[in-house]
């Protein structure tokens, strides 16, 4: 639709253009709707939230701190970021915690390019050759009557094409020449960074109910398991070999682990050397996480009737000061069951000299 000289967005021939009308446009599909700015939200007190929420089903939370900071100053634009991050997930937790919210979808509406060194007059459009025929536009956007041939800019299919009007956006990190000093900071028109906007659907569950379990087990930090890949579980050499793999790559949830492998005999009693595989590997193909060990046996009687164990257990660095590790789920010590069975151990022989 047009205005006396802006192009607006409407909804069901309604405009959008602020939070208010956003509120009576979610009120239209669902009247326990409620909208609200994230300064506003969150400055309220658990009880005054509690009362003023109460029988709201629907709640749409707006937060512009990011925005707000890219039109007025590039600097300390990463440390706003980071804080909006944390502002948004302070919302969630206030979410789940009081109202035990069933479903919260967070989503943006574009992306942006960052240039180190700022954007220069020769990466700018001129707008000499559409402003005769621009009904708007922005550092990002052009839209024009049609007809218009503006030089630099990429057409963009606009409303299906069928409007009286056509649009533009700048090709790359490019932008529309526009009074202000924000030069590092653009957005960038048909840009993967401008138009791949994150969409994160967050599902409240029971503890107790087994959607709940299996997102744990996928999500959780963990540390990589390894495991023993050999099948054969007889040894009847003083030193052998055996073969390990890691089973999941390392990852964002995922993290390497330090592991010691050696044998005991049934007594928890140490009857070989210790080795140490780094599991850290991030391939994702199985046969790239393949590790093998050689084992020497202490020089002692062993007998093929007793059972002896295989010990994998993981240690973590305690040089590491990384929390998510500290909080990682502990990989709980692999006891493996194997018969030893050497004909000719040493102290079998008892040689003596007259």
């Amino acid at each position: 639709e047009t205005g006396a000289k802006r192009l607006a967005v409407s909804v069901d021939g309604k405009p959008t253009a602020s939070l208010a009308n956003r509120e009576a446009a979610l009120k239209s599909a669902n009247e326990s709707s409620l909208v609200y700015k994230y300064e506003d939200f969150i400055k309220l007190k658990k009880q005054d939230r509690r009362d003023q929420f109460a029988g709201v089903s629907v709640f749409y939370f707006y937060h512009d701190s990011i925005d707000k900071a890219a039109h007025t100053s590039d600097e300390l634009f990463f440390d706003v970021c980071e804080r909006a991050i944390e502002d948004i997930k302070s919302v969630v937790n206030k979410l789940i915690n009081d109202y035990k919210s069933a479903k919260i979808i967070i989503t943006a509406d574009h992306g942006f390019l960052f240039t180190n060194n700022g954007l220069t007059v020769d990466k700018k459009a001129p707008v000499d050759s559409f402003i005769n025929d621009a009904v708007e536009y922005d550092r990002r956007y052009l839209i024009t009557r049609k007809g218009a041939k503006p030089d630099y800019l990429l057409p963009v299919k606009f409303l299906k094409g069928e409007t009286e009007y056509e649009g533009y956006a700048p090709r790359e990190n490019v932008c529309i020449v526009k009074s202000g000093n924000v030069t590092n900071f653009v957005h960038g028109g048909v840009s993967l960074q401008e138009t791949a906007v994150p969409v994160i659907e967050l599902v409240s569950l029971r503890p107790t109910s087994g959607d709940y379990k299996y997102a744990k087990e996928k999500i959780d930090t963990k540390l990589v398991t390894l495991n023993l890949a050999s099948a054969d579980k007889k040894i009847t050499n003083m030193i052998f070999s055996l073969q390990f793999y890691q089973t999941e790559p390392v990852g964002p949830n995922r993290k390497s682990a330090t592991y010691k492998l050696y044998f005991v005999d049934s007594n928890e009693n140490p009857v070989s050397d210790e080795n140490v595989i780094v599991a850290d590997k991030a391939e994702e193909e199985s046969q790239e996480r393949v590790f093998r060990c050689q084992f020497n046996l202490r020089q002692m009687k062993f007998s093929k009737t007793e059972e002896y164990f295989l010990i994998i257990k993981a240690e973590r660095d305690p040089s590491k000061r990384d929390k998510k590790v500290k909080e990682a789920v502990h990989v709980k010590p692999q006891k493996i069951p194997f018969q030893i069975d050497v004909p000719f151990a040493l102290e079998e022989f008892n040689f003596f000299v007259e």
